[in-house]
């Protein structure tokens, strides 16, 4: 469903709702330039969660982190930002959510971030987790994108939530133990040393993509039809 709002942003705000089938609710900005809606990344994170059942409440970091990852990822891959955005944007994401939060447990967070207001936590604590998943099933040859497909095909969309653990089990079965060990945390991973592997270097508030590590990995990661 389309709406419009009195804003001057492409999308000012969006929903997506289960119970009776997936939906997806998106206020359009009615004094939004018509060239604006290749600049927004509202409706590339709504969509994104349709990729998988909705989970309870104290798993919102994995379907948040997953919409947020790919908000970024997806509009690098088609050409809507530049591979240095999407990256600066993860970087800057990881900085602000090591600085939120009530200090508690990443799946505490999520359970009660309407109330405690640690959206930035819970979301870039997630995108955290979703990152190094994907890294890791890259090194064994696989990937995100491979998973979520899979999870597609194996698990029944419905309005009954599904947790965390039966999603994370149905992307990869090994994934499962660095799932447990995000939602526990309540300290801030190490996004730090994941960057710098990728080859995602901090320039004062610019993003330089250098050789690496994993730098083929992280292009792969941005590439259309990777």
């Amino acid at each position: 469903i389309v709406w419009p709002a009195p804003s001057d942003q492409p999308v000012q705000f969006g929903l997506t709702k289960r119970g009776g089938g997936a939906s997806i609710l998106l206020f359009f900005g009615d004094r939004a330039p018509s060239d604006s809606l290749s600049n927004d990344w509202v409706t590339v994170h709504e969509l994104s969660h349709l990729l998988h059942p909705r989970v309870p409440a104290a798993d919102r970091w994995l379907s948040e982190g997953i919409a947020t990852y790919y908000q970024e990822v997806l509009r690098a891959r088609f050409g809507w930002t530049t591979p240095e955005q999407a990256w600066a944007r993860i970087a800057a994401g990881f900085e602000s959510g090591r600085r939120s939060g009530t200090d508690r447990s990443l799946s505490d967070e999520a359970r009660d971030m309407h109330q405690t207001a640690a959206y930035t936590r819970v979301y870039w604590g997630g995108t955290a987790f979703v990152l190094a998943a994907d890294l890791a099933l890259r090194e064994r040859g696989s990937s995100l994108d491979v998973a979520i497909a899979r999870c597609l095909r194996e698990v029944q969309h419905t309005a009954t939530s599904v947790e965390a653990r039966r999603l994370v089990a149905a992307f990869d079965a090994e994934l499962v133990a660095l799932a447990d060990e995000y939602a526990a945390r309540s300290e801030w991973p190490d996004t730090d040393g994941q960057l710098s592997a990728l080859g995602v270097v901090l320039d004062g508030d610019e993003v330089r993509l250098v050789d690496a590590p994993l730098s083929a990995v992280r292009d792969a990661i941005t590439q259309r039809g990777r």
